[in-house]
């Protein structure tokens, strides 16, 4: 658990480090599963996304003078199968004569992340500044707009200087 996790993160992060550098990039770990928080007979898987979770913010540390962003993404109680579900898309034995074999895959929705999730994945990607973590957890009540307002009128970048003549 602990190679393919932290290590294999760790490396990961090793060898697009260039890269990263020079786009003055992010770095996206996923730390805590749902499997952390109420899984049971997962204790190294935990131990290991915990681990995860320190590594990704001592890189966040340790980069954040190269201009590299590492973000860490607890996904809540979005387990690691849902986080990772594959697309499959069983097609029928017997092909009816006036459909085509891609009808299938044309009428499949995907349906693994909740859209709350897609929305906060999206602000991570996009944002100027990013926290150092993020999770993907559903808005409660009024609280998500009073803090999108908030961070809207609360940037730190400064206006556009005025033209007198």
């Amino acid at each position: 658990m602990f190679k393919v996790n932290v290590v294999g993160t760790l490396r990961t992060a090793r060898v697009f480090l260039p890269l990263l550098k020079n786009a003055k990039g992010r770095l996206l770990t996923i730390g805590l599963t749902g499997e952390c928080y109420n899984g049971t007979g997962v204790v190294a898987y935990a131990a290991a996304r915990h681990a995860v979770a320190g590594a990704s913010n001592a890189l966040s540390n340790e980069l954040a003078h190269l201009g590299v962003n590492v973000v860490t993404i607890n996904t809540g109680t979005i387990t690691a199968d849902a986080l990772y579900h594959q697309v499959r898309v069983r097609v029928e034995e017997q092909i009816e004569p006036n459909v085509q074999p891609t009808d299938p895959y044309l009428r499949y929705k995907v349906n693994a992340l909740p859209r709350y999730a897609l929305r906060i994945i999206e602000q991570i990607l996009l944002s100027d500044i990013p926290k150092l973590s993020y999770d993907l957890v559903p808005p409660v009540g009024l609280s998500i707009y009073f803090t999108a307002i908030s961070e809207k009128f609360n940037s730190n970048k400064q206006p556009a200087p005025l033209n007198t003549v």
